[in-house]
């Protein structure tokens, strides 16, 4: 899925968001860049995605307070980018799968959803549609 905020330079991915016109003077600089660093395309999309949405935050938050400085405006983006990013780390990190014994638990629960699956699949008896419209949304399978 492509990202408009998302850019690949020299095996780093940036992040770059345009600043709206009515707050380039406010700024003082027509977009926002975060370097993201050597990720996977994945990473990157999930980290760009969530930035983004710190953007718009801040960008609302700027026009609905004027007396905001440009300099106070530019700690609060460095600060919310920051702990953005760090909150994703966290999350991902509390994803990780470190301990052997957690993965061999995640993978033996995957075994048995899946032989149970095809338990399922061989005790039904399913007929096959006898016209590809019957079988579109909403109809019943016999």
């Amino acid at each position: 899925m492509p990202n408009a905020f998302l850019r690949l330079r020299a095996g780093r991915y940036l992040f770059r968001r345009r600043i709206p016109d009515d707050l380039v003077s406010r700024f003082r600089q027509r977009e926002l860049i975060r370097v993201l660093g050597p990720l996977t395309k994945a990473t990157a999309l999930r980290q760009a995605r969530r930035l983004a949405v710190v953007a718009d935050q801040l960008f609302a938050m700027v026009k609905n307070d004027p007396t905001l400085s440009p300099e106070q405006i530019a700690s609060l983006a460095r600060q919310w980018f920051a702990d953005a990013l760090a909150e994703f780390e966290r999350e991902s990190a509390a994803q990780r799968l470190d301990d052997p014994d957690d993965l061999e638990r995640v993978v033996q629960r995957a075994r048995d959803r899946a032989e149970g699956a095809a338990d399922l699949l061989r005790a039904q008896r399913y007929r096959r549609c006898e016209r590809v419209r019957r079988c579109s949304a909403g109809a019943a399978w016999d």
